[in-house]
């Protein structure tokens, strides 16, 4: 039964379903779970039922898919949070798992299946560590029998396979904010150059879509926002289908039929609109939250989908058309909690240094245990991303300890269009620093708020902000949680993943012209300056922010004996994901946030 005073393990152990597709007949769905304690492949039924496990290793997977016209699925998984995904192909029954790739000092992403289920298209780093070269498999076989199509330098994908199995869609990543999308011919290796532009465009969940096998895309080409875009081969021209003021998050096209279903972005929340016998229309029914990708049944008339918000945690759902009926599929365990119990935020916009106005949600505690709550504020990392008002359980257990919880996105979060995505840019970095703030002087104005007692917490770059808040504005907090942290620019781009350097040299400045910049502004370098008590947390495999960065910090806040709490996981990466190191983690995180802002206020 739910209880009036739910521990932190059981809003951890709360679970989430996603990721869900429909097999090739259309009679099942399969998806990730992670009822086991990491992400597992589940198939069950199409209209509901219990679900089956398909795998369970203590490793998580990352994605499943489908194979069309077979009954067999093929999945990625990872060693220990090092992102260095290998493929492997089962029956959907579970039963003869066959290792497809077996580099584990290699990434390999499946980029497309042919229509026909032969094909399998792949990106890679094994030839060198950095470069993603496209390869060709054959269903069933091993990676050592692939058919290198095309190398490259750099970061590509590939997006899609032509009915004929002659043509790819593949792209390249120059930056995050910038690609370029081609079209490769499989037999010759030539590329066909879609979308040549001047500036930063996005060219995302390109498809080929028609009779004339058009391709169908999201791209912010001379535009604030991604719009949906329909690159006719006839003209070799982009047409644009939509120009609303939010970004088209995710498409997915129904071949057979012509349909397409998207998401736009609006202010955070999610809006499914389906495109069908030339009729565009929102789909409401799941609009106070996040969808999070969106597949077609073979009927062209059901789609799945992953839908989450602030009260409510991930499920697989499944959207009939006509007559339009929304209906879960899945029901992963809410662990015995009342989630009339949760809140959901409230948006909110506060003005910063320059007058920008910053985007935050905030949540207020239910029942507030004084006059005056204190604050956690959360930093996303990205800086490209957005917090979103979806599920997330450390923010209710930290609502129903009596805590208020302040998102913001500061400038460079994505969802706001390409002028505010730039406005961190290199030279501009802290001033997404001065932007927290100025958060602060506008909480301290808000009522039931005690805007002298606040922590940051972050992961990521999120934790990069967290100790720059704390160097710069050491005043304003009481506390900081840093997870996965940047704590030195030059020595986190000198040690990330090689392929991920260019990508993140175009957000952050590059080693060859901005190292000197990269020491007035890192926090390695003013941990002097540092007053609140900081705790520390790292994956030893993390191949994003290399775990050096936290043993920086950690190490010269030991040796000017401030207080440091360190935590380190050996079998985790870019992040805390294994729901046994979670139960570890995050009590200690809640022990850490109420010593420092309730018991010592």
């Amino acid at each position: 039964m739910p209880t009036n005073n739910p521990t932190i393990e059981q809003f951890l152990r709360i679970r989430q379903a996603f990721g869900a597709r429909f097999t090739g007949s259309g009679h099942h769905v399969v998806f990730l779970m992670n009822l086991t304690g990491t992400a597992q492949v589940y198939v069950m039924n199409e209209s509901g039922g219990w679900p089956h496990l398909v795998t369970d290793f203590d490793n998580r997977v990352m994605d499943v898919w489908p194979l069309p016209q077979r009954a067999q699925l093929l999945f990625a998984m990872d060693q220990g949070g090092n992102e260095n995904s290998q493929l492997y192909l089962t029956n959907e029954d579970g039963t003869d798992i066959l290792a497809l790739t077996n580099n584990p000092a290699a990434m390999y992403n499946l980029g497309a299946i042919s229509v026909d289920g032969q094909w399998l298209a792949i990106t890679s780093n094994a030839r060198n560590g950095q470069d993603y070269d496209i390869y060709l498999l054959k269903t069933g076989d091993t990676f050592d029998q692939s058919q290198l199509i095309k190398k490259n330098q750099g970061w590509w994908r590939v997006l899609d396979f032509s009915s004929d199995n002659r043509r790819l869609l593949a792209v390249s990543h120059l930056s995050n904010l910038n690609h370029e999308l081609y079209e490769l011919i499989i037999d010759t290796g030539e590329m066909m150059h879609l979308t040549p532009h001047q500036g930063n465009a996005q060219y995302n969940f390109a498809q080929y879509w028609g009779p004339q096998e058009d391709v169908l895309m999201a791209s912010d080409e001379n535009a604030e926002f991604t719009h949906l875009a329909l690159w006719r081969r006839q003209t070799r021209r982009l047409e644009w289908l939509t120009q609303d003021p939010y970004d088209v998050e995710y498409l997915a096209v129904h071949r057979p039929s012509g349909h397409y279903a998207y998401v736009l972005n609006r202010q955070g929340y999610s809006q499914l609109y389906v495109s069908a016998n030339g009729m565009t229309e929102p789909i409401q029914s799941l609009s106070k939250g996040v969808i999070a990708q969106i597949d077609w049944h073979p009927n062209g008339s059901d789609l799945a989908l992953t839908y989450h918000d602030a009260t409510h945690n991930p499920n697989v759902y499944r959207v009939h058309l006509n007559p339009l009926e929304t209906t879960p599929i899945t029901w992963a365990s809410r662990s015995g909690l009342d989630f009339h119990q949760f809140v959901e935020p409230t948006l909110h916009a506060f003005p910063s240094f320059d007058g920008l106005m910053v985007p935050v949600w905030l949540y207020r505690p239910q029942q507030p245990h004084s006059e005056r709550v204190p604050v956690v504020i959360s930093v996303h990392g990205g800086p490209e991303s957005q917090e979103r008002p979806g599920f997330n359980p450390v923010y209710q257990y930290l609502l129903s300890r009596g805590f208020a919880i302040a998102a913001p996105n500061v400038r460079g979060s994505a969802g706001y269009g390409k002028t505010y995505v730039h406005l961190d840019d290199v030279q501009k970095r802290m001033d997404s620093v001065k932007d927290l703030a100025a958060l602060v002087t506008w909480l301290r104005d808000q009522p039931g708020i005690n805007g002298h007692r606040i922590a940051l917490m972050g992961g990521s770059y999120g934790g990069f902000m967290v100790l720059a808040g704390l160097t710069t504005y050491p005043d304003l907090f009481a506390a900081g949680v840093d997870i996965v942290g940047i704590a030195n620019l030059e020595t986190f781009l000198e040690n990330t993943s090689p392929y991920r350097r260019k990508l993140r040299e175009a957000e952050y400045g590059s080693l060859d012209h901005d190292r000197a910049f990269f020491r007035t502004i890192s926090p390695v370098y003013h941990v002097n300056n540092i007053q609140a008590p900081l705790m520390v947390v790292h994956g030893q495999n993390d191949p994003r922010v290399p775990v050096s960065e936290a043993e920086q910090i950690v190490k010269h806040l030991r040796a000017k004996n401030l207080p440091v709490e360190y935590m380190l996981f050996e079998d985790e990466g870019h992040g805390v994901v294994k729901l046994k190191n979670r139960l570890t983690l995050y009590p200690r995180i809640a022990s850490f946030l109420e010593k420092h802002l309730m018991h010592n206020a």
